[in-house]
């Protein structure tokens, strides 16, 4: 894959201090889960990834050279240039988790305490390796100064609070000094001398260390000692244990005293010397930030829980201001899908779906976050066109719908029927009902709000907000999505979502209606009853038609057989009344939800092993007449063509008759193969 192909990276790790690093000339580094992201902060796009085979706890830049240490205990080295490997070592007893550079030396500090300097990393060999251990406990951050008049200093801090000033040349501690909670940042005042350290606790404190001016290490003269000037309290109340643990606090120090940290839930805060009272940058991160690096001398990058990853700009008397945000994907993506515009899906393994505008005035990288009201992480999405309304299936079994424009971005997460599927759904889509809904005078995502249009409910949830957040502002452009039901433009069409051996039809309810589902039954073959896999819809110019695929094995050791089968919605006088059927037995009658719909074709499908996991269609009219041309992906990594005409043909509607289920296969002609690739993909 292209470097440039790269548009979302994976997401910074958690909980760990040196989760990014820059260099003045704009190149950024990120851990992000088992490899460094390179990042070109002028253009913001990816330049490449460095993968390693644990997870990144830490990652360092340098000139021309790049070090990141790993949960598998190793320490490499990379080209920065290239981005290819140099060298590596895995010289430590447990697992490092802070990495710093000095001249000709990576210094890396596990979490048994011992600090490791590997002289000239990446040139040959890890040859001539030091080690250190000032304190028995493990290392959390490390912090190397500028050149000092006793040489370069490096600054280590401990679980416990401790922090360990160290002298290079001498390979001998100065000081040290204790805080009263565990350390999670340091940062050496640049032009300091070494002499100024800034530190964060746990606890949310920021101090500022200013180092005595006498010299240590000679006869007759003691230690260097250490005063602190407060830059930020501790919390007031202080949080239990379990909440404690999962605060972070983080700093960073700037040329003439600016002093960047942050707060517990994301906040952004400048300190000066002339100013008692530090400065808050305008609310980006929404969770805890993790890093905070220097980008030269007015730029600062930060990455946080919220997988962000921002570029502020910084100067003295103003607090920081945003310049770009970069967004990454938490865990695997789990599902993706666009609406044939502009707006991207993606589900991932977070529990988070993120909508992408491709379309961006200003960069590809823009989208927004859903999270609230996502219990598990999204398996299946589908657009229903022109309306602007994303359906979703998640892996616990549940569905709903998302409203989204590419203007105001996603509303809130809508479930449209309180029961759920016993598994995790596979595939989910949009049917059209009714031929009166017309697409083009429907309502959409991108209408303008009406005052008949807003559910009651939302405006008592309004009131409450206002009540309950004083003086708060409320987003206007945000107002119109959050507060009204999606429903209404979903009349006339049905949710089909599907899970292992279970089709359920949603027709969508007007007002505080609460939708029904209702399962829907395929036709057997062979008299082995149909296990549902994946379902699409197919748009006709008059009305939708559902396709839906199903494996039939009538016992664990008989052969597999796979069917494609066509549902059609009942025809009715006008919008579509639904009724709640109960769950007709396959064998006995034509499949079908009572008032909504009917099978109208089925027949045999042959190259499918394994089963359908994925359908995608192709719709064409020729002269041939109407067809869709189905492309399925299978449990065995094979892929298969079908053509499917409209109407289906004679033997497709014979298969139907309740009689049809007891035949045997090889009297059904099955649909015409176009193209198959049998193993096409290892999985």
């Amino acid at each position: 894959m292209l470097a440039s192909d790269i548009i979302f990276p994976a997401s910074p790790n958690w909980y760990i201090s040196h989760v990014a690093d820059a260099l003045p000339d704009g190149t950024l580094a990120i851990a992000t889960n088992q490899a460094v992201t390179v990042v070109d902060a002028a253009t913001r796009h990816v330049r490449g990834i460095c993968s390693l085979r644990g997870r990144v706890t830490g990652v360092a830049l340098g000139r021309g050279i790049l070090c990141a240490c790993s949960s598998d205990r190793g320490v490499h080295a990379f080209d920065l240039a290239t981005l290819q490997q140099t060298g590596s070592h895995k010289d430590h007893h447990a697992e490092p988790c802070a990495v710093v550079l000095a001249p000709q030396l990576c210094i890396t500090g596990d979490k048994r305490g011992t600090i490791c300097l590997w002289p000239s990393p990446g040139v040959g060999p890890a040859k001539g390796m030091e080690r250190l251990v000032p304190q028995r406990e493990g290392v959390v951050c490390l912090a190397v100064s500028g050149e000092t008049p006793d040489g370069i200093r490096l600054a280590a801090g401990y679980s416990s609070g401790t922090v360990v000033v160290i002298c290079l040349e001498a390979r001998s501690v100065l000081c040290n000094f204790r805080h009263r909670s565990p350390l999670h940042s340091l940062s050496w005042v640049p032009g300091s001398s070494g002499r100024c350290l800034a530190s964060a606790c746990q606890d949310q404190s920021v101090q500022l260390w200013k180092l005595s001016a006498e010299r240590s290490g000679e006869a007759g003269q003691d230690p260097e000692t250490a005063e602190s000037e407060l830059i930020s309290e501790a919390a007031g109340h202080g949080p239990s244990r379990e909440d404690a643990s999962r605060l972070w606090t983080c700093v960073c120090a700037f040329p003439d005293g600016l002093i960047l940290f942050s707060g517990p839930r994301g906040e952004l805060f400048s300190w000066e010397s002339s100013r008692q009272k530090p400065q808050r940058a305008a609310l980006v991160h929404t969770r805890p930030i993790f890093g905070i690096r220097c980008v030269g001398s007015e730029h600062a990058l930060t990455a946080g829980m919220d997988r962000f990853v921002v570029l502020w700009s910084v100067s003295k008397g103003a607090p920081p201001q945003m310049k770009w945000r970069l967004c990454s994907l938490g865990g695997h993506v789990t599902a993706l899908r666009t609406d044939s515009a502009n707006l991207a899906c993606i589900g991932c393994g977070d529990n988070s779906i993120r909508f992408v505008d491709l379309m961006h005035r200003e960069h590809r990288q823009h989208c927004w976050v859903v999270w609230k009201g996502l219990r598990t992480a999204a398996t299946s999405l589908a657009c229903l066109p022109g309306r602007g309304v994303w359906a979703y299936g998640l892996q616990d079994g549940s569905f709903g719908a998302i409203a989204a424009n590419s203007a105001d971005g996603p509303g809130p997460v809508e479930t449209l029927c309180s029961r759920n599927h016993p598994g995790a759904v596979t595939s989910v889509c949009w049917l059209k009902l009714s031929p009166q809904v017309n697409g083009d005078t429907a309502p959409t995502a991108d209408t303008p709000v009406l005052e008949s249009d807003v559910v009651e409910g939302a405006e008592a949830s309004t009131a409450s907000k206002k009540g309950a957040g004083k003086g708060k502002k409320v987003d206007e452009r945000r107002k119109g999505l959050v507060e009204v039901d999606c429903r209404p433009l979903l009349q006339g069409f049905a949710l089909v979502s599907v899970s292992a051996g279970h089709i359920m039809v949603t027709p969508i309810a007007s007002g505080k209606v609460s939708s029904v589902s209702s399962p829907l039954g395929l036709l057997p073959l062979s008299g082995a009853s149909p296990q549902p896999s994946v379902a699409a819809s197919w748009s006709l110019p008059d009305q939708d038609v559902l396709v839906a695929a199903a494996t039939h094995k009538a016992r664990e050791d008989s052969l597999e057989i796979n069917s494609i089968q066509l549902f059609e919605p009942e025809p009715s006088g006008g919008l579509c009344t639904i009724s709640v059927a109960p769950v007709f037995s396959a064998f006995a009658v034509v499949p079908r939800v009572a008032g909504v719909l009917r099978c109208v074709a089925a027949l045999p499908a042959e190259g499918l092993e394994g089963g359908v996991t994925t359908m995608s269609l192709w719709p064409s009219i020729g002269p041939a007449g109407t067809c869709c041309r189905v492309l399925c992906g299978t449990g065995k990594g094979s892929l298969a063509v079908f053509c499917i005409p409209w109407p289906p043909p004679d033997v497709a509607k014979a298969a139907v008759h309740p009689d049809a289920g007891t035949l045997p296969s090889q009297a059904l002609t099955p649909w015409p193969l176009e193209a198959h690739a049998r193993l096409a993909h290892g999985k």
